[in-house]
């Protein structure tokens, strides 16, 4: 059987029922074919076209098994592209184990760079600003109607 080369897998869109369809390049031997996948029992299957369309076994000028050839070798070339999934797969940044520290600052404590870029929020602000104040025991503030200011919507409604 001649060698099955792929070029190309790409991710050509969705169906009509919304799953992945990939198109596959490649060559048999000295001749150039292009499959597309159906889904077959939940599974994407690489079929090969010739002249846009999938030809019977009869019409088609590949074997049965060159067929079943392209599409092992095509799916492999997906699995290794695209992993199980339709997206590409993601080089991760970090090398197993390795740790990244984040850390978030208050408004208070930020610096006019960072607020002036609207890196921080007013309401985290306040919210950070009510924890302190609740650690250091001194009273939360209060909306007008004497709730707390976190109290739901309803409940500043029944106050009025």
């Amino acid at each position: 059987m001649a060698e099955v080369k792929v070029k190309s897998v790409t991710l050509s869109g969705t169906d009509k029922k919304g799953n992945a369809v990939f198109v596959a390049e490649g060559t048999v031997g000295d001749r150039a074919f292009d499959a597309r996948t159906i889904q077959w029992k939940g599974e994407p299957i690489f079929k090969v076209q010739e002249g846009g369309s999938h030809l019977g076994l009869k019409t088609s000028s590949f074997s049965r098994g060159e067929r079943i050839q392209v599409a092992r070798v095509c799916k492999a070339a997906r699995i290794e592209k695209f992993g199980e999934g339709h997206k590409e797969k993601v080089a991760p940044e970090l090398e197993t184990g390795e740790t990244v520290t984040l850390t978030a600052s208050s408004a208070d404590e930020s610096s006019a760079d960072e607020s002036s870029a609207g890196l921080t929020s007013r309401a985290a602000g306040r919210r950070q600003a009510a924890l302190k104040a609740s650690i250091n025991g001194e009273k939360s503030q209060k909306h007008p109607s004497g709730l707390p200011m976190h109290a739901s919507i309803s409940a500043l409604k029944r106050s009025v």
